[in-house]
């Protein structure tokens, strides 16, 4: 966390400025090194890596640590309520003009793998309520509060200037302005928009009531796979072992015992005096390596192959030792252990996902006060048009996409229904969950089932005689 008095945005000097940029320096290049990390790829051109022989040995677990992680956090979409009709709709429209379930997506992504995400708020040409992801090199201050509270936003980029030399810029965000700045500190002009026409300025006021800029951070700063990274440079130097040694048996060196060659001098003499292979000899061996049979006359003579006696079953137990702390350590299900499949309960799953779902709870709980200063600047936006919206009404649940047991679930559902501890609508929406059910639709057809059960059936009348009724009265 980077803190600076509260004052300090008001008067930018070119010392601040210059301040600013070394301050902030640390942070993004730990982002970025974190990124590479996780984007590593095999060097070399696209012919060698897709023929195998690029010569690295690249076991990319911090991508296996990655994707499990946003797949079991991101992998079902947060749910946003409000028992305020008009509220819920004008939500659900903002979210849905906004694709919140890619954006979630995408932020759930950067935050796993640099430990921060950031959204920018804005008003389009049409006066809607946006948010777009900024670039990982996004900085927040705050001030010296007990409470740090949030007083501007850094965006830093590389642009070219009028020349096409490069150039380091930082835009700086505050409540009520935007200004840019390059790295010695002088104004820069960028371009507003106002009307969907373009036009050069060197400040814009902004209306908001705080920093429009929406933070999903980790205090301690810390990726998922960082505290890993030694253990996967570890397996890795063990994989290239195994190869080395492998490629060592591979250029094996042939003994020759009590075979005679024609020619026995391996190097020459030239014209010059400088001693230099014979070719001869080369070519004699060569046609050695290239027979299809080898006669050997003497009762002596032997040929075999210069190798090393290689074992590796310690080195792959170890291998997979190591593994197993890699996974455990950043939380992560280990799909290799024998007890995690099969025919197991949701009980005995749980068990298995315990780890990384104490991991989601943090995450979410930093999610969850991110999604809420978001739809609180919706809110003082909506409320200046004439709503009377309260952003506290809104309740947001984060669902982690975890192996569950449905059978169970529709066990406890039924259950709960027969019990009457739940309604047939809530009932039929906890169904929908569990297999592809249009609840909205299904509730309709249920609820017209029972209204149908509950109407009184036509009785069947005997109209015989009169006389028939009475005798049949008297019996």
């Amino acid at each position: 966390m980077i803190q600076l008095p509260y004052d300090y945005f008001h008067d930018l000097t070119t010392a601040k400025i210059t301040a600013l940029f070394d301050l902030s320096q640390p942070k993004i290049k730990h982002r970025q090194a974190l990124h590479q990390r996780y984007n590593r790829k095999p060097s070399g051109n696209i012919d060698m890596m897709m023929s195998g022989s690029s010569g690295n040995i690249l076991m990319p677990i911090e991508r296996y640590i990655i994707h499990m992680a946003d797949g079991a956090f991101s992998g079902i979409d947060p749910q946003y309520n409000s028992n305020n009709e008009e509220l819920q709709d004008a939500l659900d429209m903002m979210l849905r003009i906004n694709s919140n379930t890619s954006k979630f997506t995408k932020t759930m992504k950067r935050f796993n793998i640099t430990s921060a995400s950031h959204y920018l708020a804005y008003e389009d040409k049409d006066n809607q309520f946006k948010y777009v992801q900024l670039p990982k090199e996004t900085i927040i201050i705050y001030d010296y509060d007990i409470e740090p509270n949030e007083i501007a936003g850094l965006i830093f980029s590389t642009e070219k200037n009028s020349e096409g030399k490069d150039i380091s810029v930082v835009e700086v965000f505050e409540k009520n302005r935007r200004r840019k700045f390059n790295e010695k500190g002088e104004p820069v002009q960028f371009i507003d928009y106002i009307n969907g026409v373009g036009t050069q300025t060197y400040e814009k006021e902004l209306g908001w009531q705080e920093l429009p800029i929406i933070s999903f951070e980790e205090e301690d700063a810390i990726g998922i796979f960082e505290p890993v990274l030694p253990l996967i440079d570890a397996i890795e130097n063990m994989a290239k072992n195994a190869i080395s040694m492998t490629d060592y048996n591979d250029n094996a060196k042939l003994i020759l015992k009590r075979i005679g060659l024609s020619t026995i001098d391996t190097h020459i003499s030239d014209d010059a005096g400088f001693i230099r292979p014979n070719p001869a000899y080369q070519q004699e061996i060569q046609q050695l390596y290239e027979a299809l049979a080898l006669v050997i006359n003497d009762s002596e003579g032997d040929i075999k192959w210069l190798i090393k006696d290689v074992s590796y079953n310690g080195m792959i137990d170890f291998m997979r030792h190591l593994l197993s702390l890699i996974l455990m350590l950043s939380m992560t299900p280990d799909l290799q252990d024998k007890n995690f499949g099969g025919a197991q309960s949701g009980r005995a799953m749980r068990y298995h996902m315990f780890a990384t779902e104490q991991l989601g709870a943090t995450i979410f709980g930093i999610m969850e006060n991110g999604y809420r200063k978001l739809i609180r600047l919706w809110c003082s936006g909506m409320n200046l048009r004439g709503h009377d919206f309260d952003w506290r009404d809104v309740t947001i649940k984060f669902t982690s996409n975890m192996p569950q047991d449905d059978i169970e679930k529709a066990r406890i559902i039924t259950e709960g229904l027969r019990m009457n501890a739940v309604s047939h609508e809530s009932a039929v929406r906890l169904y929908s969950q569990l297999i592809d059910l249009d609840a909205s639709a299904e509730v309709e057809r249920v609820l017209a089932e029972i209204d149908e059960m509950r109407m009184p059936q036509p009785q069947t009348i005997n109209r015989g005689t009169e006389e028939q009724n009475i005798q049949q009265e008297n019996k």
